[in-house]
């Protein structure tokens, strides 16, 4: 997440940068590139939502929404959810 986006306080902001950004940059690359690592390291070991500005502003659905948003602007490419320590956590638990 780019630092900045946590100085923005209004949750409409955020929204409306959150839309915006996944829409031009995709848009702008649609059918150049073959994937989207759409989002990043929002869950945490327990498959628990990790608590971020975008979790707090824009709610539970913010990954959903990523993943629509970018369908929509690059409906050709693969997407794909980028995180570590999911698949074989420390403490041995699977999510």
């Amino acid at each position: 997440m780019p630092a900045f986006t946590r100085r923005i306080q209004s949750a409409d902001s955020l929204r409306t940068f959150f839309n915006e950004h996944i829409k031009t940059v995709a848009g702008r690359y649609a059918g150049k590139v073959q994937s989207w690592d759409v989002v990043n390291e929002a869950l945490n070991e327990d498959g628990t939502l990790r608590k971020s500005t975008y979790l707090n502003k824009l709610g539970d659905n913010y990954i959903v929404d990523a993943f629509r948003l970018a369908a929509e602007a690059d409906p050709h490419s693969d997407l794909y959810y980028n995180d570590y320590n999911n698949e074989q956590p420390k403490n041995g638990q699977v999510v």
